[in-house]
């Protein structure tokens, strides 16, 4: 299993909406994508063993600094397809999070859907529509989010010189829907593609992000909107989280103090690690174990192009509602017993050595959705500022709060 502290790298294109327009390289740490399949899992229900496996059994073990998948994501076109298009969900989602301050990642239903203001994303036309409505903090506004994948076919149906297929594809679904306020206006939104295009063993190329903003149309949100409008799908966001927690009575208690939340609430304490080692006399960081043997990472050395999420100089101390990803699918520690397994498991995974991986949803996110945490990303684990958050188990401590 490789260590999920690394970073590893793919080719970064953004598209004529982004203001810095770049192409480059882009280090993506592998808790940002454990994290985004997590949060994909929680409200979607698809089995975590699909994301768990992305760890466990599917990336390159020769190809150490490019994000590399070890075969072609299965024997069959039809499972090679599935593959990649979830994949391509788990990944837009963390790269999209990651270069472009995108967050509350809502999957979008079928017809319409409602945010806790009363804002709703409707569909107007027949067809596919986007996966994710989200916010835009950069901008102060909504953002609609398509994920694609592709396991065949050419770079330049990427970087070529016309408009690539995902775009047109995903400009089409992206007008098949609206964004209204509650008088019925529309509202603008930036609407990003996020399409990826897999290595592998087998097809040892460039792995490549393209991520791309066909504009849109309606009114933008004003200052004195944008606070009720962030807090507002961030409620939403929380609300699609809880039952995969199994904690669906919490949407009941929000500004409420801590002692009235029935069942465990859990406390992680995490150290701060060192899982990158600073290189004085190249000025850059690395993953070290084990030492990178391609000549290329000596071009792509993050003295030159810097995470998006630098590894933290502290600790990390949260309170948290958490799910154990296992095989089978989310166990919600929603009980006492539930929590003395959880300690269980966390004694086994330590004496065998083996990682296993919590899911925690920061309490203060509950109590005040939109509340700002601080980001943290170490050896033991990711903390997003949404308040999102999951962690290797082996090196926390847990207690009971």
């Amino acid at each position: 299993m490789p260590s999920s502290s690394r970073y590893l790298w793919l080719r970064v294109h953004h598209g004529p909406g982004h203001r810095s327009n770049r192409h480059g390289p882009h280090a993506l740490s592998l808790w940002r994508a454990a994290l985004s399949a997590s949060e994909e899992t929680l409200q979607t229900g698809f089995m975590s063993v699909a994301w768990q496996n992305l760890f466990r059994n599917q990336l390159s073990q020769t190809d150490r600094v490019w994000l590399r998948w070890k075969d072609d994501l299965g024997s069959s076109a039809e499972i090679r397809r599935a593959y990649s298009a979830l994949y391509g969900r788990f990944f837009a989602r963390a790269v999209l999070s990651s270069n472009l301050t995108l967050s509350y990642f809502i999957p979008l239903r079928r017809d319409i859907t409602t945010l806790t203001n009363g804002v709703t994303v409707n569909r107007i036309a027949s067809g596919d529509i986007p996966d994710w409505v989200a916010w835009d903090h950069q901008h102060g506004g909504y953002a609609l989010g398509e994920a694609k994948g592709a396991l065949t076919g050419e770079a330049d149906a990427l970087w070529g010189p016309s408009q690539p297929k995902c775009v047109t594809s995903g400009k089409a679904q992206f007008a098949r829907v609206e964004i209204r306020d509650t008088h019925g206006a529309k509202i603008a939104s930036r609407d990003w593609v996020g399409a990826n295009f897999w290595a592998t063993d087998r097809r040892p190329r460039m792995p490549m992000a393209l991520l791309w903003d066909p504009p849109s149309e309606g009114r933008e949100l004003t200052e004195d909107e944008i606070a009720a409008h962030r807090q507002a799908i961030a409620t939403r966001w929380v609300m699609s989280l809880l039952p995969g927690f199994g904690r669906t009575e919490l949407l009941r208690m929000r500004r409420q103090p801590i002692e009235n939340f029935d069942g465990p609430i859990v406390r992680i304490t995490a150290r701060r690690g060192d899982p990158l080692r600073e290189d004085k006399r190249e000025g850059g960081y690395f993953s070290p174990e084990p030492e990178p043997k391609s000549e290329e990472i000596a071009l792509y050395r993050l003295l030159y192009y810097p995470p998006s999420e630098p590894f933290s100089d502290h600790g990390h101390e949260g309170s948290y509602i958490v799910v154990l990803p296992t095989l089978g699918g989310l166990v919600p520690i929603n009980s006492e017993s539930r929590w003395q397994d959880l300690l269980t498991v966390q004694k086994e995974a330590i004496r065998k050595n083996r990682m296993a991986m919590i899911v925690g949803l920061n309490i203060g996110t509950i109590l005040n959705p939109g509340v700002d945490h601080k980001h943290w990303l170490g050896d033991t684990g990711f903390a997003n500022r949404e308040g999102l958050s999951i962690f290797d188990i082996r090196s926390v401590k847990l207690e009971s709060v």
